[in-house]
């Protein structure tokens, strides 16, 4: 496609840039500073997660529009994005100043290319040396994987801060995530919706000196990996409830494994109480399955009469 096919495309749109913003006085005047200039006709909005420091007032100062979300954490202030901007797209970035303002026009030609879909900087690949703590680079490969096995679509960064989102995909979800969380249940949303996630290779910076991440890297992991399973159960209950059964029907083999020796070998069980609590092992492992049979025929028959009632609009 011509760039002047892209170049009028881009201009026809509205673009928000929304910057969820928590203590960040270091880096926020430069990041609003990088996006006025690598995308002038974009309005440019910090909301401001009750910070103690100066922060709103030096965004101000560059030329941001403010918003102010007292409940802190991230997950609160994108709902308050999705919630209240009606534009035709949405950027979410960060205001550490570790993403490019100038990978934005990338990732908008692939927005271009798929209006449907959300676009991603993915960090992995090109992120400057100390960028990424190992802990945090390993569980970010541990969740993508898990992601990706889940719902059957590979990526490499779910946990990336630098999204583009049209209209139809914002609006269209609905999440329950308050801390930083948020960015996994974007993106197991948008899967579970069908919709394509475009990643684009993009650097990330080190922080600044004295700036500092507010990530908890064993608590904000460990909720993390909640949220995979929540979602999984909700949008995927097959999967998710034939892992269960497995692992039930694996407990229940190790806890018969004796008491079915004790019959080859005497004819007889000794061992009452593991024969029991195997037997109960594996009638726990086909409730899981038949629950996951229940589940996935109602989320499919719901699907169907959503795909008729949005049919049914269209000609209305």
């Amino acid at each position: 496609m011509s760039t002047e096919t892209f170049d009028g495309w881009l201009l026809s749109k509205t673009i928000a840039v929304c910057i969820p913003c928590l203590n960040e006085e270091l880096t926020i005047g430069q990041v609003v500073k990088d996006f006025q200039e690598s995308l002038p006709q974009a309005h440019i909005l910090v909301y401001d997660n009750n910070s103690t420091d100066k922060t709103a007032e030096i965004a101000q100062a560059a030329g941001a529009e403010i918003r102010t979300v007292r409940r802190r954490g991230k997950g609160y202030v994108v709902r308050r994005i999705f919630n209240e901007r009606d534009d035709d797209l949405v950027i979410l970035v960060d205001g550490d100043s570790t993403y490019p303002a100038e990978a934005i026009m990338d990732l908008l030609e692939h927005q271009f290319k798929t209006p449907r879909g959300m676009v991603v900087g993915s960090r992995e690949h090109k992120a400057a040396a100390g960028a990424f703590r190992p802990l945090h680079s390993l569980g970010n490969h541990l969740i993508s994987w898990l992601v990706g096995r889940s719902f059957n679509y590979p990526v490499d960064d779910v946990l990336s801060g630098y999204r583009v989102l049209p209209r139809a995909i914002y609006k269209s979800l609905v999440l329950n995530s308050e801390a930083f969380d948020i960015e996994t249940e974007l993106t197991l949303q948008v899967l579970a919706l069908k919709h394509p996630i475009v990643e684009v290779l993009t650097s990330y910076r080190s922080r600044p000196k004295d700036s500092h991440s507010k990530l908890n890297t064993w608590g904000d992991g460990l909720l993390i990996l909640r949220t995979i399973a929540l979602l999984v159960r909700y949008y995927r209950p097959l999967f998710f409830f034939n892992i269960m059964s497995f692992i039930f029907v694996l407990l229940g083999l190790a806890a018969g494994s004796v008491p079915i020796l004790d019959y080859i070998k005497f004819q007889y069980v000794y061992h009452v109480p593991l024969a029991l609590l195997a037997a109960s092992l594996e009638i726990v492992a086909v409730i899981f399955f038949a629950v996951g049979l229940i589940l996935d025929s109602i989320r499919y028959y719901h699907q169907i009469e959503m795909k008729k009632l949005n049919r049914d609009e269209k000609f209305d």
